[in-house]
């Protein structure tokens, strides 16, 4: 039963919107994989709005 509740805990989570969902124990190299991925993540939506506001981001030089 236990585990049945919280597959549905993780379920009504997802389907209010969340990102992601951790469940303990977890690894050191997993937190570390998730953070890098959030981190790439972020980084991309950074470029793009650059891109779209035409932000240049690039070295003086290649102007």
């Amino acid at each position: 039963m236990p585990t049945r509740i919280c597959l549905q805990d993780r379920l009504r989570a997802f389907q209010q919107g969340v990102k992601d969902y951790i469940i303990k124990p977890m690894h050191v190299n997993e937190i570390i994989a998730r953070i890098e991925m959030i981190l790439a993540r972020l980084e991309r939506r950074q470029l793009e709005l650059d891109a779209k506001s035409g932000k240049f981001t690039g070295q003086l030089r290649d102007i």
